[in-house]
């Protein structure tokens, strides 16, 4: 794959975006970025992660540490990963969202995991649960993450349930075939 990259890039002028990267290991960092080093001057990468390791590991130059979205950004998250029908809620639903929102500590994909349960919830009590609920309540980025992740899979259907506990089964990097 370097051999690819190093082909492609060599000497040319490239603004290459990796989001969401979760590789903390040097090593491996050093292996590619030494490829990405061939191109034309003036030559950019835009990296996100949740973890400011992974911009160690990568020895960025610029690093930019986002802050938490505020109530009113959190809210317009919301609206746009609801729908439509956000802006034609009912004013309990409306308050009660705004409140479970407020929860998501300005996490954007917290809310976009909130509003995706909400929009298949269509009972008020089932906006109250999820506002009474301990799910969302965490500490930190990271755990902020792992609660809205927990959250999505409770709310799953149970086929699907299903299919993350046989993956997990599996140790990490096994190739899964196909079978008949």
């Amino acid at each position: 794959m370097s051999k690819i990259i190093l082909d492609k890039l060599t000497k040319k002028w490239f603004l290459l975006v990796l989001d969401d990267v979760w590789t903390e290991d040097r090593i491996q960092w050093d292996n590619i970025m030494v490829n990405l080093k061939s191109g034309a001057l003036g030559s950019m990468i835009l990296l996100t992660a949740r973890s400011k390791r992974v911009a160690e590991a990568v020895d960025s130059t610029d690093l930019v540490d986002l802050s938490f979205l505020s109530e009113a950004d959190s809210w317009q998250v919301f609206e746009q990963s609801y729908g439509m029908a956000a802006k034609s809620l009912d004013p309990q639903f409306l308050k009660i969202g705004k409140e479970i929102v407020n929860k998501c500590g300005g996490v954007p994909l917290a809310i976009r995991v909130v509003a995706g349960v909400l929009r298949d919830k269509k009972q008020i009590e089932e906006w109250q649960a999820m506002r009474e609920s301990n799910l969302l309540e965490a500490e930190g980025k990271q755990l902020r993450v792992s609660a809205c992740l927990r959250l999505s899979y409770l709310h799953l259907p149970s086929h699907l349930k299903q299919c993350f506990t046989i993956c997990a089964m599996f140790p990490k990097g096994k190739k899964l075939v196909k079978g008949n």
